[in-house]
């Protein structure tokens, strides 16, 4: 008797298609174990390729480069870090993170500003006060 004659004499068709499912989804589980983020974001990608390429044809990579390199010569401080206004647009991501790194190291930037305001001459101080550039209110001075 061989070895499929013995299976079968004791499993059915049924019985033999839910072992080999269940034992395929565990070597998929044990395949996928800790790497199933990186997994499923391999997959995404190349559809997200495919998909591209299909709406865009066999140049999508020229036209997504050239785009990119049209859009990022236009860039500028402003739009990069754009705080929020009155129009209920919020802070870029760059601006929220360039303001973070400002909170976290208030200390540095305090003292690299008196550093700047010692090493002002007084004629540049002047200029500043006279360009309105700042203003200084003695009445709210503490």
């Amino acid at each position: 008797m061989t070895r499929n004659d013995f299976i079968s004499e004791y499993l059915t068709d049924d019985q033999k298609r839910e072992i080999a499912i269940e034992t395929w989804r565990q070597m998929c589980r044990e395949a996928c174990a800790g790497n199933a983020e990186r997994i499923i974001g391999n997959i995404g990608h190349e559809v997200a390729v495919q998909m591209v390429s299909e709406a865009l044809g066999d140049d999508a990579n020229d036209l997504i480069r050239d785009k990119a390199v049209e859009v990022i010569g236009k860039l500028s401080e402003f739009s990069v870090f754009r705080r929020p206004d009155a129009w209920d647009r919020g802070p870029t991501p760059a601006f929220t993170v360039l303001m973070d790194a400002v909170k976290a190291n208030r200390d540095l930037v305090e003292k690299r500003v008196r550093e700047c305001i010692h090493q002002l001459s007084k004629r540049d101080a002047v200029e500043i006060l006279k360009s309105g550039t700042i203003q200084i209110n003695p009445a709210r001075a503490a």
